[in-house]
């Protein structure tokens, strides 16, 4: 008997802890028991996602990217540089990002910047000025592509737009970076190491503290600008400080992994040094796109657990909640509101924001609603919400894109699904969405 009890309890217990780290309200917590479970949330999920290869693939193929991309953008980077001078600046960034290849990293650096060196965009001509342009977009368009799938963004910026916000990234980028640096230098250098005195005695830590310091400010805007939708600056910040401390251990893994595989390069031979580029171009994207993830599921923590209570659709009352969301947008339009966003619908509702992305869409589909185009796109109805039925709201919810749903014919079940859908419209006897907000403001 005793040894029963022992085993219950032992069972309730893990229950209780399976439903506190998997489906527990965190706003019903206290904060720091919130912070430990969605920490341990992010973590589970994020390793969820590269078992089930969905940020290795997207890493994988931005190594590819990059391989074709790499000398071009660092050619038109290098021009840019030269005017200001700071050109000297580029091999040193470059042999830095590589530092955790020994030797090897600083024999890639010589032969990218020798290739560099060879390309004038001055004399190449327009089809060669064309490609280098090409060659930059198409690599930050796969990086935008890659995070914006991670944010769960499906509506692209416009192609202009991606243009000019792109080049302005990639030239401007680097010389705010350096400008920055030399005006650190400048500043113990100069008068300021003469006013104060003891300014110097800082500069060591300045000097350790500044790489890290700008190795975050670059994930920062990446994982702010790049997702075309509202990115949190506090979850941006959270993925690039990880994202950042990533990095140096990596950094240090990897290092230590390269001084200690000299049968790898017995092995390789003269491939030994690509290789080991490819490897650690793979390691700098997959903690790129980890970081992304991490500011993703911070700022949405429904994210985290969504596929444990909501493996398909029809795991929840679609019905009902498409209703309810068609509701708080007429209540923004009657009130003079700004229109709602999937995100503000999903805190709202607490619902993973996937779920009003689907419901939207799908509303979208059935002229029920319309996006307005700006960031991130707020939805308003199409048509007079007297002329919109709660049945017409329901319908929208089913899934109707996909052939394999399709189902033989079951004698006697096709009519009583027959019979549920006509009680439900003698139920709601056409009852439209005005009607619907006139009973809510009647509470």
């Amino acid at each position: 008997m005793e040894g029963k009890e022992s085993a219950a309890g032992v069972k309730t217990m893990a229950g209780s802890l399976k439903h506190t780290l998997f489906y527990a309200d965190l706003r019903q917590m206290p904060w720091w028991k919130a912070f430990l479970v969605h920490t341990f949330r992010i973590i589970f999920a994020i390793s969820r996602d590269i078992y089930e290869d969905r940020i290795t693939l997207r890493a994988t193929s931005l190594v590819y990217t990059t391989l074709l991309s790499i000398v071009p953008t660092f050619a038109i980077v290098f021009s840019v540089l030269k005017s200001f001078e700071y050109h000297n600046k580029l091999r040193d960034s470059l042999q830095s990002f590589l530092s955790p290849m020994g030797d090897k990293g600083l024999e890639i650096t010589n032969y990218i910047m020798a290739l560099v060196e060879r390309v004038d965009p001055g004399v190449l001509g327009s089809v060669g000025l064309v490609f280098l342009i090409y060659a930059i977009i198409s690599m930050v368009s796969k990086v935008e592509a890659s995070i914006n799938e991670i944010w769960g963004v499906e509506v692209h910026r416009p192609l202009v737009r991606r243009f000019s916000d792109y080049l302005s990234a990639v030239i401007l980028g680097p010389v705010l970076i350096l400008i920055i640096l030399g005006i650190m230098a400048n500043f113990f250098a100069g008068a300021a190491a003469e006013s104060f005195p003891g300014i110097a005695e800082i500069k060591p830590y300045v000097d350790m503290a500044l790489p890290n310091a700008l190795v975050t400010m670059i994930f920062l805007f990446l994982y702010k600008a790049l997702p075309n939708d509202r990115v949190s600056l506090i979850s941006a910040l959270i993925g690039a400080v990880c994202a950042c401390l990533l990095w140096q251990v990596s950094s240090w893994a990897f290092a230590h992994f390269v001084a200690s595989s000299s049968r790898l390069a017995e092995l390789y031979s003269v491939f030994a040094t690509v290789i080991i580029f490819f490897i650690w171009l793979n390691f700098a994207w997959l903690i790129i796109l980890i970081g992304a993830s991490i500011a993703f599921y911070h700022q949405y923590p429904l994210e985290t657990v969504s596929r444990n209570f909501m493996r398909t659709p029809a795991a929840m009352d679609l019905r009902r909640l498409s209703v309810e969301i068609s509701l708080l947008i007429g209540q923004a339009h009657e009130r003079g509101y700004t229109p709602w966003t999937s995100e503000g619908l999903a805190r709202r509702l607490h619902v993973p924001k996937k779920l009003t992305d689907h419901l939207l869409n799908a509303m979208e589909q059935a002229s029920l609603v319309y996006a307005i185009d700006r960031r991130p796109p707020g939805f308003v109805f199409s048509r007079p919400i007297d002329q919109i039925n709660i049945s017409t709201i329901m319908d929208a919810s089913r899934v109707k894109d996909a052939p394999f749903l399709k189902h033989e014919p079951v004698n006697g079940l096709d009519e009583l699904m027959k019979r549920l859908d006509e009680a439900k419209e003698q139920i709601l006897d056409n009852m439209t969405l005005e009607e619907l907000l006139q009973d809510q403001g009647k509470k």
